[in-house]
C-alpha cells in the first residue's frame, strides 16, 4: 500500500497536534523557566515538523511534475512516430535544436 498524499496530511496534522498538546500542558504545568527546559526538548521535534513536513509535500509535487513530463514525452514520441517524413522535416527545419 503506497501512502497517499491525504494520510500524510493526517499524520502531519496528528503530529502537529502532539507538539502543541505537550507544549500547551507543560506551559500549564511548570513554571516558566522548567518550560522553557521542555520547550528546549521539543525543539527537535519542532525541527523534524519544519523540516520534514514540507520537503514530503515537495517530493510529491515533484514527482507529480515527473510523471507528467515523462507522458507528455511519451505523446510526442507518439505523435512523431505517425507522422510522415514530410512533417519531421518541416519540425527539423523550425527547431534543428530539437534534433540533434
Amino acid at each position: 500500500m503506497t501512502p497517499s498524499t491525504r494520510q500524510a496530511t493526517v499524520v502531519a496534522v496528528l503530529y502537529l497536534l502532539l507538539v502543541g498538546v505537550i507544549a500547551v500542558v507543560a506551559l500549564h504545568e511548570y513554571a516558566i523557566d522548567d518550560f522553557l527546559k521542555v520547550w528546549a526538548v521539543l525543539g527537535t521535534l519542532v525541527g523534524v515538523l519544519t523540516g520534514a513536513v514540507p520537503s514530503y509535500f515537495f517530493a510529491v509535487a515533484a514527482g507529480a511534475a515527473k510523471e507528467e513530463q515523462a507522458k507528455a514525452e511519451e505523446r510526442a514520441q507518439t505523435i512523431l512516430g505517425a507522422a510522415d517524413s514530410d512533417t519531421l522535416k518541416g519540425a527539423k527545419e523550425l527547431r534543428p535544436d530539437l534534433f540533434k
